[in-house]
C-alpha cells in the first residue's frame, strides 16, 4: 500500500505539473487545462494521505545480539592500559616509527570503537557521570594525538609527559566504569 501511495502521489504530481505549464489561450483567462490541473492535485493529495496513512515497516530484523555496553567499555580500556607500557618503551627507546603506529593502532582499535558507545555510556551512566567518563576518555585521546605529535617531530621528552597523563586518564575512566559492572 505504501508503494501504491507514493506511486498516485507522483504521477498526481508530474500531471499537475504538465498541465500548469500550458498558457491560456490569448482569447481565453484559464487555461483549458484547468480541470485537468484541479483533478490532478486532488490525485497527488489522495497519494499523499495514502503514503502517511500507512505506517513504513521495515523488514531489516537485526541478527546480532551486542553484549552490554559497558563491558565492551571496559575491554577497550583494558586492552587500551595493556598496551600504553608497550607504548612506554617505545617513547624511551626514541622509536619515531613503533610511537606513530602503536598510538595510531591504539587510537583505531580502541578508542575509535569506544567513542561509538557514548549515547549507550549516558543512557547507563546518567548525564552527569557519563559527560564525566567521555570528556576523561576524550582527554586521554588527545594526549594520545599530543604524543603521536611530539614524536613525529621528535620531542620524546613531551611525549613521555604526555604519556603519563594519557595514562592517568584512561585508568581513571576505567575506575569510573568499573563499579557499574555486572
Amino acid at each position: 500500500m505504501h508503494m501504491v501511495g507514493l506511486s498516485i502521489f507522483t504521477v498526481g504530481i508530474i500531471v499537475a505539473l504538465i498541465s500548469a505549464a500550458k498558457l491560456p489561450l490569448s482569447s481565453q483567462t484559464w487555461s483549458d487545462q484547468l480541470v485537468i490541473y484541479v483533478f490532478a492535485i486532488f490525485f497527488a493529495l489522495f497519494g499523499l494521505w495514502l503514503l502517511r496513512r500507512i505506517p513504513v515497516t521495515s523488514n531489516h530484523q537485526p541478527t546480532v545480539t551486542i553484549p552490554p555496553t559497558i563491558c565492551i567499555s571496559i575491554e577497550l580500556l583494558q586492552q587500551l592500559l595493556s598496551e600504553m607500557p608497550n607504548l612506554k618503551r617505545d617513547i624511551e627507546q626514541s622509536d619515531r616509527i613503533a610511537t606513530l603506529n602503536r598510538v595510531q593502532n591504539l587510537l583505531d582499535q580502541t578508542i575509535m570503537p569506544f567513542t561509538t558507545q557514548q549515547q549507550e555510556i549516558f543512557q547507563q551512566f546518567g548525564r552527569s557521570q557519563g559527560i564525566k567518563i567521555i570528556m576523561i576518555v576524550a582527554l586521554g585521546e588527545r594526549l594520545l594525538n599530543r604524543i603521536w605529535s611530539a614524536a613525529c617531530d621528535g620531542h620524546f621528552k613531551e611525549a613521555a609527559h604526555s604519556y603519563l597523563k594519557a595514562l592517568a586518564a584512561f585508568e581513571e575512566a576505567l575506575i569510573l566504569l568499573q563499579p557499574h559492572q555486572k
